[in-house]
């Protein structure tokens, strides 16, 4: 009976523990009387959004019982189900009135849920639960924001559709929303999911700093900017801020153009820009300009693109769709050939290894200690003995541990870090006059399991990434974990980032876009003699050059290292990789692990030191220029750059690895005057496709059943002398072989003529029936099955000379 008693006890004890438990749980959670605040959520720019993009979602409040002085705080899901991710701003409202705040969240794949507090002094009062599912813009349209005085008179970009030129097979439009000067000024990152932004017919003096720091960031991160001039130059270019453009316009007069196909009557502006290339028209009738800024790119109409009688012609549409054909060729090509996740796995190694110097060898170690405890053990007491002092033992033993402590220490320092472990690699971008645009990939990580507290400088664009951007959610989850992973908090463009109990060298990495220093430049000069580099270049830099690399289009030539001041002349030198930067890089990580697993060389040398975070970093410069005609000098540096990024005051090792990319000159001219442009050069369009024909770009095959057709361009000023047509390479520098029926089209009988390529190549003769307006057209025809199998796209080179 007395054992009942007790159990009975012990079981209403443990009831009660588990109610108070329970209560204590309810107690800590927030007052949410729902009467006392209204609350109204919206998401987007006018309700539209791009997935795996900041979206703006706007938290409108009324406090109805009291004043209210804290913060707006959103949560989404983290990585898993367990964590979750907060974004905030603080914000005073007083009683009765109604507060406004916009703050720029990511989601993850397939989750569409989050929950809306406020808190007040670290207390949530208020929680909302909210979908972000509607106004998603599809995967296949481009989306654009417009920024005009005139909303109605640019209807017609939104009715334009377009086709991928690599890709015909894949369909898009355009889905346009109207901006205004104070979602893109008050944080850069609202404007993140855009792919266009349109400015015409609005007066640009409107625009302060903080638009123009947020534009800037968002065109070097990849964004095409559009601004129309023409009769409305008053209002636009000539209000410009002309240190975001410098740009000057000597007039305008209005003139009969042809634009595609009508003749048009515009008013025209007579345009000088900085840096502008021609885009569109010719020089003589200029009808856009150029500015490429990061992966980006300004676009300057020379007229206005919304009045008459511009927007009644059919070649409104057609105008307005070329001149953003690069804006959506990149966009399918990310989306297509997995752009999106190259770039997250590429990021995540790059900041995530830190570039430590040798760490000591587990021999090394051994050794260490089996002199230690032969020391120790046998030689001590051997010699003590020897000496007859065995009492002084508890002397020597402590002196000689504290001896081979000190020997362990110094061997480990190489790989000690201070408080806050700061891992920088940056891309430099220097334009020809030393003026460089920076991109940072940041690892940030605590040497101790603790909360690591971010602030970032007022100018600088800097945003967290995460890897996991394609965890799909599970959509009958109600509720977010109560488990922070990061808490961004936002003060104007200035952010905060909080890590809560974050484990020890857990590297978190953050993206930054957008700032600008001025570089001494590497003094270079280059010409090429049958696909070899000759040159001479000078390390003006102040610093050592690990990997000094040239690359043309698709091609690329390794000069190796070059120390801080030196002069280095060279000849003949041969093609390290003919199929772009990233194929590059691809080859330097199977180099080194044929070295490493497959005995093909010294892995401890100084050729390996570091590569895999060198070929990263490469890679991620081949995402930052065109892979067709772009002529660059990259050199792989320690370059230091400083980001201003306050830790509260925590001791920081920061490790820099700097890529700088510089734009040169590069001869093609041989002795005779002639001009040799190497293979791949004049890149590739695809004129048309059959439906089952899918171009892998980045491997360099043809796959499916049917045929496609490749048109090359080569540039008007050039006379062809000698036309190759050869087989294409993988990203790895090998050809497979292919079966492919393969056809040029001959403009004299205009039919397609057949040649066999049976040398893994096919020198063109009767140059004049292949060639037309400089334009060459090659048709393959493929198949899946039979003989045909996969095939290599196919690559021309090119000798010539000056019309």
């Amino acid at each position: 009976m007395r054992l009942f008693f007790k159990k009975s006890l012990l079981v209403v004890f443990m009831v009660l523990a588990i109610i108070t438990l329970n209560f204590s749980n309810l107690i800590t959670k927030a007052d949410t009387k729902s009467e006392a605040y209204e609350v109204k959520v919206t998401s987007g720019i006018e309700g539209k959004y791009r997935a795996l993009k900041y979206i703006p979602v706007t938290v409108e409040f009324t406090s109805l019982e009291k004043d209210f002085n804290g913060e707006v705080e959103i949560r989404t899901s983290g990585s898993y189900s367990s964590t979750y991710d907060a974004y905030s701003k603080e914000i005073s409202v007083s009683e009765g009135e109604t507060g406004k705040v916009t703050i720029p969240i990511k989601l993850l794949e397939g989750y569409s849920k989050i929950t809306v507090n406020l808190v007040e002094n670290g207390k949530v009062l208020f929680e909302k639960k909210s979908l972000i599912s509607n106004g998603r813009v599809s995967e296949s349209n481009l989306f654009m924001g417009v920024l005009s005085d005139d909303q109605t008179s640019l209807s017609y970009t939104g009715s334009i559709s377009f086709t991928n030129t690599n890709n015909p097979g894949y369909n898009g439009v355009i889905e346009k929303v109207q901006l205004d000067e104070k979602i893109i000024g008050e944080n850069s990152l609202n404007i993140d999911g855009l792919d266009i932004i349109l400015i015409n017919n609005y007066n640009m003096s409107n625009l302060k700093d903080e638009q123009y720091n947020a534009l800037n960031s968002w065109i070097n991160k990849g964004g095409t900017l559009i601004i129309g001039s023409g009769a409305n130059e008053g209002k636009t270019v000539k209000n410009i801020d002309n240190n975001f453009l410098d740009i000057k316009s000597n007039g305008s007069k209005e003139k009969n153009i042809k634009l595609i196909n009508d003749d048009l009557k515009l008013i025209v502006s007579n345009l000088e820009i900085k840096d502008g290339k021609l885009k569109s028209g010719s020089n003589d009738t200029p009808l856009a300009y150029s500015v490429t800024r990061g992966k980006g790119e300004i676009i300057v109409t020379t007229f206005d693109l919304g009045l008459e009688p511009l927007i009644s012609s059919k070649d409104s549409g057609e105008f307005f769709k070329n001149i953003i054909s690069d804006a959506s060729n990149t966009f399918f090509q990310n989306s297509m050939n997995g752009g999106y996740n190259q770039q997250y796995y590429r990021t995540s190694e790059l900041t995530r290894n830190i570039p430590i110097n040798k760490i000591v060898s587990v021999k090394s170690l051994i050794v260490v200690l089996s002199l230690y405890a032969l020391i120790v053990g046998i030689i001590a007491y051997l010699v003590l003995k020897k000496l007859n002092k065995r009492d002084l033992t508890w002397i020597a033993i402590p002196v000689i541990s504290i001896v081979f402590a000190f020997i362990i220490y110094f061997m480990g320092s190489s790989t000690r870090v201070n408080d806050i472990v700061l891992n920088q690699n940056n891309i430099v971008s220097v334009d020809k006059s030393g003026k460089a645009s920076i991109k940072g990939y940041l690892g940030i990580g605590s040497k101790y399991k603790a909360d690591v507290i971010i602030e970032k400088p007022e100018n600088l664009n800097m945003s967290y990434l995460t890897a996991d951007n394609y965890y799909y959610g599970n959509p009958d989850e109600d509720t977010v974990s109560n488990v922070l992973r990061v808490k961004t908090t936002y003060s104007g463009n200035n952010s905060y980032f909080t890590f809560s109990n974050s484990d020890a060298l857990d590297m978190k990495t953050f993206q930054v876009v957008g700032k600008e220093e001025i570089i001494s430049k590497i003094e270079s000069s280059f010409n090429l003699s049958e696909g070899n580099l000759n040159g001479k270049v000078k390390n003006t830099l102040g610093y050592y050059i690990k990997k000094l690399i040239v690359v043309a289009g698709r091609n690329v030539w390794d000069i190796g290292s070059i120390n801080k001041d030196e002069e280095k002349d060279f000849s003949d030198l041969k093609v390290a990789g003919a199929n772009g930067l990233q194929a590059y890089s691809d080859t330097l990580n199977q180099k080194y692990y044929d070295a490493k697993w497959n005995k093909k060389g010294d892995i401890n040398s100084e050729e390996f030191e570091n590569i895999l975070r060198v070929s990263a970093l490469i890679g991620a410069v081949s995402e930052e220029i065109s892979i067709n005609r772009d002529i660059k000098l990259i050199a792989i540096t320690k370059l230091p750059i400083d980001y201003d990024i306050n830790f509260n005051n925590k001791s920081v090792s920061k490790f820099d690895t700097t890529a700088i990319v510089q734009d040169i000159d590069l001869d093609f001219k041989d002795k005779d005057g002639n001009y040799n442009f190497p293979d791949g050069y004049f890149d590739y369009t695809v004129e048309s496709s059959s439906t089952n024909v899918h171009i892998d770009d980045y491997g360099g095959y043809i796959y499916g059943q049917g045929e496609v057709v490749f048109k090359y361009e080569i540039d008007e000023n050039i006379e062809v002398l000698d036309l190759i047509i050869k087989e294409g390479i993988d990203r790895y520098g090998y050809s497979q072989g292919d079966n492919a029926e393969k056809y040029i089209y001959n403009y004299k009988t205009g039919t397609y003529d057949k040649f066999l390529m049976s040398q893994g190549y096919e020198k063109i003769k009767d140059l004049e029936n292949y060639i037309d307006n400089n334009t060459v057209k090659v048709k393959y025809i493929v198949t899946d099955s039979g003989k045909g199998g996969q095939s290599m796209i196919p690559r021309i080179t090119v000798k010539g000379r000056d019309r």
